[in-house]
């Protein structure tokens, strides 16, 4: 970028070193005794005239071009292991609804469910494995299973389904294999 070079910073204001004053920075874009150089600049007073790309924008904008999300001012999170083993991944998920056949477990609807209900709850320390997840309604339905579930006002008959259901799938399944141990 062409600047002049008698135009500098003092006192936080533009500053003209030939004319030994104070100006504006619309008086130095029209005066007639400007020498020009090309430098980078990261003067403040270019700021308003010019659009300068900071560091960290370059950062974002090179970490997006190779494939890598980063958010602005934000530090990588990252998860406990307690978190990542409580997690149910996208494959559990679909093994889960295939085991399942697409039902609720708990009323045997087809219509708005979703592989995604822990028997042993995540905040129990339940794991997000084929074992310790079934389909279940979602909101959207009348039953309302998947939070009736998480609320604990699924009646003793359908949490004895629900368990049943798994002993029959899994001949080894204990309630106690399915909780977060920390090693």
């Amino acid at each position: 970028m062409n600047y002049c070079i008698y135009l500098k910073r003092r006192k936080g204001k533009p500053f003209c070193k030939l004319l030994n004053k104070e100006i504006s920075l619309s008086c130095c874009q029209e005066c007639v005794n400007k020498e020009y150089k090309t430098k980078k600049v990261k003067n403040l007073f270019y700021k308003k005239c010019t659009t300068v790309v900071k560091k960290s924008t370059l950062k974002r904008t090179n970490a997006l071009k190779n494939g890598k999300n980063v958010q602005k001012g934000a530090k990588k999170q990252q998860k406990s292991s307690r978190t990542k083993q409580t997690d149910i991944s996208m494959s559990v998920k679909k093994k889960v609804f295939e085991r399942d056949k697409g039902k609720c477990v708990i009323c045997g609807n087809m219509i708005n469910v979703m592989p995604n209900s822990h028997f042993i709850r995540r905040s129990h320390g339940g794991l997000g494995i084929e074992e310790n997840v079934f389909t279940a309604c979602t909101n959207f339905t009348k039953n309302k299973c998947h939070e009736r579930w998480d609320r604990y006002k699924c009646s003793d008959e359908e949490i004895e389904k629900v368990r049943n259901y798994f002993k029959n799938i899994y001949p080894n399944w204990k309630e106690e294999n399915l909780v977060y141990k920390k090693r």
